[in-house]
């Protein structure tokens, strides 16, 4: 809303939502706004393609993390990767932090990009050559135990179509003390 009645309106709107809070009544969450993501306008330059070197593929590990951390410690591990802009990840995730379950032998997701904790830096090497750098904080709230990273994307290795490859990379297993 944007207008000479701006004001006005959320004048209005905002002291309906205070009484209805105060008098302790639900108020109906009204109609969703409408997904304009189809219709954004997108400036930055066409991504050509991905390159990575020979016996390296995308998700393979540049930067293994050391064997063991404490609270307090930064992990950080670098991936051989593409360029992010290939897939957004909307709805899904670049990374997770994961932790070993002994008793069931499998590997529960514990954080992810959407946590404070964890970063994700894309650097372009040469050309066309990506290294996804992620780091991790170990905070107090973290349990001791076996854990891993994982990183993923999707590569784009022909210029002429706009085709992408998901791929992922996980790193080898360290500790949290």
């Amino acid at each position: 809303m944007y207008g000479p009645h701006t004001l006005s309106g959320y004048q209005q709107e905002y002291t309906r939502i205070a009484v209805a809070l105060a008098k302790g009544l639900t108020v109906p969450p009204g109609p969703p706004p409408r997904n304009l993501s189809d219709q954004q306008f997108n400036f930055m330059p066409p991504m050509l393609a991905d390159v990575h070197p020979l016996g390296k593929p995308y998700g393979s590990v540049i930067e293994n993390p050391k064997a063991s951390y404490n609270v307090g410690d930064v992990v950080s591990v670098v991936f051989q990767g593409a360029n992010p802009r290939n897939n957004l990840m909307t709805g899904s995730t670049f990374l997770t932090v994961e932790r070993f379950n002994l008793s069931s032998n499998t590997w529960s997701v514990v954080l992810t990009d959407a946590n404070w904790e964890t970063r994700m830096y894309w650097e372009r090497v040469e050309v066309a050559e990506s290294h996804i750098t992620i780091t991790w904080e170990i905070t107090s709230d973290i349990s001791p135990g076996t854990y891993r990273i994982r990183h993923f994307g999707y590569s784009k290795n022909n210029p002429l179509f706009d085709e992408t490859t998901p791929y992922e990379g996980a790193t080898g297993k360290f500790t949290v003390n």
